[in-house]
C-alpha cells in the first residue's frame, strides 16, 4: 500500500497517541516531519512506539487493522533524518 499526501485515509490514532479524534494520513505525516526536524531521535522513537502499539492492537483484535497498518505506513514514510547508533 502506497500512501501519498493526497490520500485522505482517516487514521484513528487517539488510542495510540495523545491526540483527540482522528487525523488524516497527511496530518500524521506532517506532524512527524515537524517533530523530526526539531528532534529526529524523538520522532524516530514515536514511529517505533506507533509500530509496536499498532501491532499489539492488531494482535488484540482491533476491529479495523487495515487503518492501523495504514497509520504505520504513513509514519514510516515521514521525511526526517534517521540513523542508528
Amino acid at each position: 500500500m502506497n500512501l501519498t499526501p493526497a490520500d485522505l485515509v482517516r487514521v484513528p490514532v487517539c488510542d495510540l497517541v495523545d491526540v483527540e479524534g482522528e487525523m488524516t494520513a497527511t496530518q500524521l505525516r506532517a506532524l512527524l516531519e515537524r517533530a523530526g526536524r526539531d528532534d529526529p531521535e524523538r520522532a524516530h522513537g514515536f514511529v517505533d512506539d506507533l509500530m509496536r502499539a499498532a501491532l499489539q492492537a492488531i494482535s488484540d483484535g482491533h476491529p479495523e487493522p487495515h487503518l492501523l497498518a495504514a497509520a504505520v505506513l504513513v509514519a514510516a514514510s515521514a521525511d526526517f533524518p534517521r540513523w542508528c547508533a
